[in-house]
């Protein structure tokens, strides 16, 4: 019932929020809704296109456009120059031609030239402004390169904008962004804005390799195991490959870059991540059915195959056919939703089977999902200072990894913690096992030897006494009485329960130690609650705590009082010792007063009474200190 809760309000909560996100990112960041009011406008409408042929300033006002028709594209409806025509090839050439009317008196703008495929010149009025790769008049003389350009130019009244592209090195071609015109302080504001923007979320990325390294330099004990160390090799994989997927802007505005292999390292990293993340979801989630394991490798072994189909579609897109592309859009449309689909399936069963760490692996899933819906429900997008809905679900994505991750490194470490302290509590018990049964056979030869002199001490006292010697007599039994009192005895018996008894009275010696005064008050037979190692380690840590608290104390507060006994269908146990200075907690947690973290002792406790279902109360006064604990009798 709780988990269905769980469900509900994380569906409920993720796609509410999904939609007021991407809504809200699809209306106030988006170049096709921008208001060129606010002092930029996106050139996106309006463009004339003459395709197969490269025309300069002088062609136009001559009229010449060398046989070339002509027609108005919108810019980033279409991503080649075939503009969806069977009969057109993707590669080749073509020209941009926009006029515009600016205002009457001469000014200074700027313009931001996004990146173009893959090489082009750019002319304002009859001027060349600048240029990116070299369009050549011919494919014999082209180099590609790819850089988002910022130019600036004085203009007024009418002015016409014209490229020249060409491309050979890829698929895509021509303008597939829309440019930004503005004054230059709009624009390079901003051009900083978006730097900003990727530089952090390429920070955020390197923060999440950073502070998985610090974990796994504070947790090392959590590594001791092979999956947790494949989990960690993986989820930094997963930040890498964000730091390529989403630090490539920086990258086009910083350097000029060849399409090869650049563009496929781009379009690699961001199917990379998908498949490092399905392997971590599959590790992260727990199976229980053959069934269930089957489908999660296949899933990986489709998000391998798919890396490996856009490498070979990266690398050879300068060959591929309108057919080809349209069949490769079709398999990547329908990927990811299998993809999004099986996260989020997968974290439901997860979280319904009462894995409720891996919840923030199902927001993330769902955020996922969303992102994909929205791009289709708004294809028409995009961003004008953010990123792209697949890169604000990616970083999602990889910050619920990195939650569920860092949790369980820091899971296991406590529970590597716990059972070195329980090894450590089960050595301690052993030698206090063996200090005991040296004390008890000392205490048996001791006994022994009394009883094998007995009779000669009679033989003595009643000699004695014939001779009429009644002061040697006296003098005899008090040299006597006194070497009894020198022998060892065997100590304090607390309870029937031989461990548990050896315990007690260890602790009790160590308190004698510090002049601490102990009330002990235990019944408990040979047949604990709860196995003896475990009982001991509730036992254990308890009086070491009340030690550890009192021995610094003024005398008239070492005092440390211990109760343990059954009541009803429960073992009581309770400790009350005095304390001075503060006790810290973080959370429920209580910290440790010897070093920084939690305290292990506590934390110790309090997982052996959950284990067994029972209660724990710590009560902190202004001086005192008390801990009462509540197991259930097992029904044997």
């Amino acid at each position: 019932m709780r988990q269905g809760k769980v469900l509900q309000i994380t569906f409920c909560v993720v796609i509410l929020f999904s939609c007021a996100f991407f809504t809200f990112l699809y209306w106030n960041d988006n170049k096709y809704k921008n208001d060129p009011n606010e002092g930029i406008q996106y050139l996106y409408d309006n463009w004339e296109f003459y395709y197969s042929v490269l025309l300069t300033p002088e062609d136009l006002k001559k009229g010449d456009t060398k046989g070339a028709y002509m027609e108005y594209v919108t810019i980033g409806e279409v991503n080649n120059y075939s503009n969806h025509n069977p009969y057109r090839e993707a590669q080749g050439c073509g020209t941009y031609v926009l006029h515009l009317q600016l205002a009457s008196e001469k000014a200074r703008y700027a313009i931001e030239i996004p990146e173009i495929y893959s090489a082009y010149r750019f002319f304002v009025n009859d001027e060349l402004i600048g240029q990116c790769g070299e369009p050549g008049e011919s494919d014999k003389n082209y180099q590609d390169g790819i850089q988002t350009k910022i130019y600036s130019f004085e203009a007024a009244g009418e002015c016409t904008l014209l490229l020249e592209t060409r491309d050979e090195s890829h698929y895509y071609s021509g303008m597939t962004y829309p440019p930004a015109l503005g004054t230059e302080s709009v624009v390079l504001q901003r051009v900083y804005r978006r730097i900003i923007f990727y530089t952090t979320i390429a920070v955020l990325c390197a923060f999440n390799i950073l502070f998985t390294l610090y974990y796994c330099v504070k947790f090392r004990s959590s590594l001791k195991e092979r999956s947790q160390r494949k989990n960690v090799m993986i989820f930094t994989g997963i930040a890498f490959c964000g730091i390529l997927f989403m630090g490539y802007p920086l990258v086009h505005y910083l350097w000029q870059c060849r399409v090869h292999p650049w563009y496929t390292i781009e379009l690699m990293s961001g199917y990379v991540i998908t498949f490092l993340i399905v392997l971590l979801h599959n590790r992260l989630t727990q199976t229980r059915h053959i069934m269930e394991k089957g489908v999660g490798y296949g899933m990986a072994v489709l998000a391998a195959v798919m890396c490996a189909i856009v490498f070979l579609y990266g690398n050879f897109s300068a060959h591929l056919t309108l057919r080809i592309e349209m069949g490769f859009s079709f398999v990547v449309f329908w990927y990811k939703i299998v993809i999004a689909l099986y996260l989020v399936g997968r974290s439901v069963i997860s979280v319904y089977r009462q894995q409720t760490e891996v919840v923030p692996l199902l927001t993330g899933s769902l955020f996922y999902a969303c992102s994909y819906m929205w791009d289709r429900l708004y294809p028409k997008f995009e961003p004008i200072y953010g990123g792209w809905f697949a890169e604000w679900a990616t970083i999602v994505m990889i910050f619920a990894c990195g939650f569920v991750l860092w949790r369980r490194l820091l899971q296991n470490a406590k529970q590597a913690e716990l059972l070195q302290k329980q090894y450590e509590e089960m050595e301690k018990q052993m030698k206090i096992q063996v200090r005991h049964m040296e004390k008890v056979n000392e205490t048996v030869e001791y006994n022994r030897r009394i009883r094998h002199d007995f009779r000669h001490h009679l033989h003595a006292i009643d000699t004695l006494a014939k001779e009429g010697k009644a002061e040697k007599v006296s003098e005899y039994v008090a040299n006597l009485s006194e070497y009894h009192k020198k022998g060892r005895s065997q100590g304090t018996l607390f309870c029937e329960n031989t461990v548990m008894n050896a315990l007690l009275q260890y602790y009790e010696d160590n308190a004698g130690q510090y002049k601490i005064e102990t009330l002990i008050r235990v019944s408990a037979d040979e047949h604990l609650p709860i196995p003896e190692v475990e009982f001991c380690i509730i036992i254990g840590n308890l009086l070491e705590n009340a030690i550890d608290a009192s021995r610094t104390l003024a005398c008239e507060k070492r005092r440390i009082e211990f109760y343990g006994k059954q009541e009803g269908a429960m073992y009581l146990i309770s400790t009350n010792n005095y304390y001075k200075g503060e006790i810290k907690k973080r959370g429920k947690r209580f910290q440790s007063s010897k070093h920084a973290g939690d305290g292990v002792g506590i934390w110790s406790i309090e997982k052996v009474v959950e284990k067994y279902d029972g209660m724990m109360n710590v009560e902190v006064g202004e001086e005192k200190f008390e801990v009462k604990i509540a197991i259930p009798l097992s029904e044997n």
